[in-house]
């Protein structure tokens, strides 16, 4: 079903005559300015969304967690932070230490680093600060029309079918 905005504010199965819900698997709130504020499904997970500020909209971090019911504490499944560089494309993220629920939860993350096209040109992956500087473990390279050329010395060469499909794959 949805709001007077037509937002999506839950999703279930109905009778067949679309006013009798038999089973709700998820419920949608949203914000003033109707960014997702967050969805509570039908297992108890909810995920949050907050955002960096109103003018970018940019996501700043996503949590999924167990509410707190009874004597039972919340419990984190999986929480990611971002951060992203001021041509808006994402520069990295980090996940929560919480390794209560989810032992991936190591509180490590990725970075990302973009030539001046916008084309990803360097990956550091599972490091300690993703928003510091980081040596990358992925390194890429790209022709003037945005083709791939090299990825950490990898070359790739392109079909000559004339639809932009990666061929060849040379090692050196």
């Amino acid at each position: 079903n949805f709001d007077n905005q037509n937002r999506l504010i839950f999703a279930g199965q109905d009778d067949g005559t679309d006013t009798n819900l038999l089973a709700q698997f998820a419920s949608y709130a949203y914000n003033g300015d109707s960014t997702r504020a967050n969805i509570v499904r039908s297992n108890g997970v909810r995920t949050d969304y907050t955002y960096e500020t109103p003018v970018t909209g940019r996501i700043h971090n996503i949590n999924h967690y167990v509410p707190a019911a009874g004597s039972n504490p919340a419990r984190t499944i999986s929480s990611r932070t971002y951060g992203y560089d001021e041509l808006n494309r994402m520069r990295w993220f980090q996940k929560s230490s919480s390794t209560q629920t989810n032992p991936l939860e190591n509180g490590r993350g990725e970075s990302y680093g973009y030539d001046q096209a916008g084309q990803l040109v360097s990956a550091a992956y599972e490091v300690a600060n993703p928003s510091g500087v980081n040596v990358p473990n992925d390194a890429f390279a790209y022709d003037n029309a945005g083709n791939f050329t090299t990825v950490n010395g990898a070359a790739y060469t392109l079909n000559s079918t004339g639809l932009n499909q990666y061929g060849t794959i040379q090692s050196y």
